[in-house]
């Protein structure tokens, strides 16, 4: 009984408000088309945009048409931590906060398609494949993957362990398989995740967490981002040279002049006013014995939006001494590194609000939240880790690809996600009655120089859609952005503060990874769609970008199979222009080979591999191709595809 009168008693004030809402604008005349205006939704009262209300304000109708933008100060900068009460508090304050605010959107630039286009095409890349075999990003900076050869030898690792091949043509042969003994028991869980292949020295990335009951009777759970070195010398017994750690799950890591840098991050659960140092300051680890970094190697970020550490490290192969070491107060989402710079990102939200105004009978605030990419920046001289900049670029990356570094430019495609709502406060009945305005997509790309200032910025290159690949090549930058169709849009950047639209081009499907193929094309990896834009298979793309002002497609087909670990991986595919190479896994267990040739697709040889594909790799050593996976390696004629040797061996 009484649920039913409350029930009635908010039904007669929801009327009532909804009696007194303010007058709506008059109506376009018929022969006048209507303006389109975004979806609006509303909670706990229709008394301000309820279509079917008598009356709207007219305020209202504009904020429906273009939503609500609100401008916020700059991002302070990173700085070093003047002791650890200093980090703690950052923390604390950050687990307050309800809101987290980031740099204000950049001024939007215009942008028009280059009427004449003067940028020539690139020049081939360097073989990317070249060194270790993994197809890495920035020649000369090698990144961890689960297959390595140095030309002679080829590393793999799979659960049995460290499985080593002899790269020998017909010959090939596995010479050892070294256990990596990785703690495993009811308090130890260790999972391998890659490897780094240089100088006699293997390199084998894995995490280990440890879990159980402490001294004071709590329960703890602690995750370290391990490197295990080992002496190679003597390929048929590796052995252990050091074990070293941080705190954290691996993240990533790249490798430079033989010194790996290690990236984690350490995430903290629960934070009080009396936390102890050893509660949630990092440490690194020298084969188990701890060192927490000091106060001053902890850097501030501003507002972070969780309580995390990422953790970075500086480790000699050589030797297994770590360098140097230090952490920032936040995650990371996207690792970039050239010759000279670690570039460490993250996504967060600029968020704000409006002062309160009184429109009718209502005290409005107005909210708005925009994406932001946070940028810090470290030189990596020497395996010395310097912070030498930080910054903030509207928008989000999608990958490692979205960023790159030429001339001492940072170059970042992004795409922007953009929100905004209106709070109608009624202070008669303190009813807030919510409009979201429909959220908007933008993509650019922005240019910083050395000291991380912007000084280019091509803005709304296309509204509504979303980048799914990016290639930088010199001064030309390949981006593909999908909704329904693949645009594919050559930028000229060879003017940094006047980057300029060269050409857009529609194709079906979309480009989810692009990799330069030889003088003037591009290829492109990727899927083909439907006429309902849902994905009907892999497809193989080839785009002429000779004349940047005109690129165009030169060949494409569409694949039987659905799936493969190079959508999303760019280390699981071989893109090989001088030998015409293009390889990677599939969902039916098997690794194909395609050549390209007078805008043909021709299939070249497909292999079985094991139950994993997406550890199966391809690459070249000395004259021969190789396809391994964790319990087969095929030796193959690159010209021929002819298998000349079929090493399988059962894995543990």
């Amino acid at each position: 009984m009484k649920r039913t009168a409350i029930a009635a008693l908010l039904l007669v004030l929801v009327l009532l408000a909804a009696c007194t809402a303010p007058a709506a604008p008059a109506q376009p005349a018929p022969s006048t088309p209507a303006p389109q205006t975004p979806d609006a939704t509303v909670s706990d009262t229709p008394a301000v945009n309820d279509p079917n209300a008598d009356s709207q304000p007219a305020a209202v109708a504009e904020k429906l048409a273009q939503g609500v933008h609100i401008e916020l100060p700059p991002l302070a900068q990173v700085t070093p931590a003047e002791s650890y009460e200093q980090v703690l508090r950052l923390f604390l304050d950050a687990s307050d906060r309800t809101d987290v605010y980031r740099t204000p959107t950049a001024e939007l630039g215009d942008m028009d398609l280059a009427e004449e286009a003067e940028t020539e095409a690139p020049a081939a890349a360097e073989d990317s494949l070249e060194g270790t075999g993994t197809n890495i990003q920035v020649p000369g900076v090698d990144e961890a993957d689960v297959v390595k050869t140095d030309g002679s030898w080829i590393y793999v690792l799979g659960e049995s362990g460290l499985q080593i091949y002899s790269a020998a043509g017909a010959d090939t042969a596995r010479v050892s398989v070294t256990d990596l003994n990785l703690p495993r028991d009811d308090n130890h869980y260790s999972y391998l995740q890659d490897l780094f292949v240089a100088e006699n020295r293997v390199a084998v990335r894995y995490n280990s967490d440890t879990w159980g009951t402490g001294e004071d009777g709590g329960w703890f759970d602690s995750t370290q981002s391990h490197l295990a070195i080992y002496d190679t010398t003597d390929k048929a017994a590796p052995k252990l040279l050091a074990d070293l750690a941080q705190d954290g799950d691996g993240k990533d890591a790249r490798l430079l002049d033989g010194v790996v840098y290690l990236i984690s991050t350490r995430y903290l659960w629960t934070l009080e006013e009396d936390s102890a140092e050893s509660d949630f300051v990092p440490c690194v680890y020298t084969n188990d014995t701890a060192a927490p970094l000091a106060a001053e190697r902890l850097f501030l970020c501003p507002n972070p939006s969780a309580t995390a550490f990422t953790v970075v490290s500086a480790i000699r192969l050589s030797d297994g001494v770590m360098l140097d070491s230090c952490a920032f107060t936040d995650g990371t989402d996207t690792v970039y590194m050239d010759a000279d710079a670690l570039y460490l990102t993250r996504t967060a939200y600029n968020e704000g609000e409006s002062e309160p105004y009184t429109e009718a009978q209502y005290t409005v605030v107005d909210h708005s939240r925009s994406t932001v990419t946070e940028i810090k920046r470290l030189s990596v001289a020497e395996g010395k880790l310097e912070l030498t900049g930080s910054a903030s670029v509207t928008g989000s990356l999608l990958n490692q690809f979205s960023m790159d570094v030429h001339n001492g430019y940072l170059r970042l495609a992004t795409t922007t996600y953009d929100d905004s709502w209106s709070v109608y406060t009624d202070p008669t009945y303190g009813w807030d009655n919510y409009i979201w305005y429909d959220n908007a997509r933008n993509n650019r790309v922005t240019i910083l120089d050395s000291d991380l200032n912007q000084v280019g910025l091509l803005d709304q290159l296309v509204q509504d859609e979303s980048i799914y690949s990016v290639r930088f090549l010199d001064d030309v930058a390949y981006v593909v952005t999908y909704e329904t169709v693949d645009p594919v849009f050559t930028i000229d950047l060879s003017d940094p503060a006047n980057p300029t639209l060269c050409s857009a081009l529609e194709v079906a499907g979309v480009s989810d990874y692009l990799h330069p193929y030889g003088e003037g094309l591009l290829f492109g990896f990727g899927r083909a769609v439907d006429e309902n834009a849902v994905s009907s298979g892999l497809q193989l793309s080839m785009f002429d970008v000779s004349d940047p002002a005109n690129v165009h497609l030169a060949g494409q087909s569409k694949l039987e199979e659905q799936y493969s670990d190079a959508l999303y991986n760019h280390k699981a595919i071989l893109v090989n222009p001088q030998r015409n190479l293009i390889g990677f896994a599939v969902d039916d267990y098997s690794y194909e080979v395609y050549s390209y040739e007078n805008g043909q697709f021709t299939s070249k040889g497909s292999f079985q591999v094991d139950y994993m594909p997406y550890d199966a790799r391809a690459m070249l050593a000395g004259e021969y191709l190789y396809i391994c996976s964790a319990d087969t390696v095929y030796a193959v004629d690159p010209d021929t595809l002819q298998v000349l040797a079929t090493v399988t061996e059962a894995v543990g």
